[in-house]
């Protein structure tokens, strides 16, 4: 097994974008916000929260090119085994809600802990990077049994972070081998 730095761990989750923007499979009816769904209603503050449906991070972590992250994802403890396949999922939503987007890091815990309760995530208090700027994120995030895949999704984009409270809240604007 090998330990990697958290930089390394963000670094190797990065998704690569499944779709390009314009192709066709960035469809709008991906996102049906009145499908009935298995997550508890009450759960979802927000009525902006989107279900999705077409879920994808079991077809990220098949992708050849993320062996190694998959063999990292496996030996991970089940609670940050789920936060990650979850990040993963929240970023190829957001690629699919915002064509065009180039989204690079997720973090689940950026603003109020997580919570995992059987096989569900959630994560209302996260943040997403783009372009060198922060935007809070809420979701809420089933995993497999298996914890391969995920089987159900909701989420609600926020509006831009301020760049005060980016430091508060630990959140960069680069990576640190940008620095090299």
């Amino acid at each position: 097994m090998e330990v990697i730095s958290a930089t390394e761990f963000e670094a190797a989750i990065r998704p690569v974008p499944a779709v390009t923007p314009g192709s066709s499979d960035v469809r709008p009816e991906t996102f049906d916000v009145s499908a009935p769904s298995q997550l508890d209603p009450e759960d979802q503050a927000s009525p902006e929260f989107v279900s999705a449906t077409n879920l994808r991070a079991a077809r990220v972590l098949a992708d050849p090119g993320h062996a190694t992250f998959r063999k990292d994802l496996s030996s991970l403890d089940l609670y940050e085994r789920v936060t990650q396949l979850c990040n993963v999922e929240a970023a190829e939503q957001i690629l699919l809600a915002v064509p065009g987007s180039q989204i690079d890091t997720v973090s689940a815990s950026s603003f109020a802990e997580t919570t995992l309760d059987g096989r569900v995530f959630e994560a209302t208090g996260a943040a997403y990077r783009e372009d060198r700027k922060w935007y809070h994120l809420s979701f809420i995030c089933t995993v497999r049994a298996d914890l391969e895949a995920v089987t159900e999704f909701a989420f609600s984009l926020g509006e831009l972070i301020p760049e005060s409270e980016w430091e508060e809240h630990n959140l960069i604007a680069e990576d640190l081998e940008d620095d090299d």
